[in-house]
Order: C-alpha cells, then sequence, then structure tokens
C-alpha cells in the first residue's frame, strides 16, 4: 500500500522540474542565427536553455534519488522497498525530463 504514492511523488517532482524548464525556455533569449537552417536554430536554443537549468535540475534529482537510497538501509522492508523503488524512478524521472520532455519543448 506504500507503493501507490509513488506516482504522486514523481508528478510532484515532475511537475517542479517541467516548470523550471519552460521558464527557462521563454525568458531566455533566443541566439543570434548564422545559418538560416531551422534545425541547428532550435538545437543552439535547446542546448542554450538546458544549459541554463540542466544543473539545477541535476542537483535536485540527485539529491532526491540519494535522500531515498539511503533511507532503503532501515530494517523496515516495507520501507526499504519503497525508498529503493522511489529513488530508480526519480532517477528514470531525470532521464525522461532531461531527453523526452526536453526534446518535446523543442519541437512545440
Amino acid at each position: 500500500p506504500v507503493h501507490s504514492v509513488i506516482p504522486f511523488l514523481l508528478l510532484g517532482i515532475g511537475v517542479d522540474d517541467m516548470f523550471v524548464i519552460v521558464s527557462s525556455w521563454q525568458s531566455s533569449k533566443p541566439p543570434k542565427a548564422y545559418t538560416t537552417s531551422r534545425y541547428s536554430f532550435v538545437a543552439r536554443y535547446t542546448a542554450k536553455c538546458m544549459g541554463a537549468v540542466g544543473v539545477s535540475i541535476t542537483v535536485t534529482s540527485i539529491t532526491n534519488a540519494v535522500a531515498f537510497f539511503v533511507g532503503a538501509g532501515t530494517v523496515l522492508p516495507s520501507l526499504s522497498s519503497f525508498c529503493v523503488f522511489a529513488g530508480l524512478a526519480i532517477l528514470l524521472l531525470f532521464f525522461f525530463q532531461v531527453t523526452f520532455f526536453a526534446a518535446f519543448v523543442a519541437i512545440d
């Protein structure tokens, strides 16, 4: 029954990361276009935005995952299992935020 809380935990962490990425995307100035290729412009703009927020997303995700992995050392089996699954889920959420969500924001 404790594991059913993990999706709501991930939703809160994921939405926070999404707000950070979208805020950076909206507030940063587009780079100067040296070529006429839209692909290179979007790639540079995405790299600029993710470079600005990548550190904060990485630090918060790793801190949350490490906190759960430390909690996995408890003697209570259900709490230990919850902490392991939550830590792994946070690392996967970080991977998907940096790859898929950033790509979807760039496509939009």
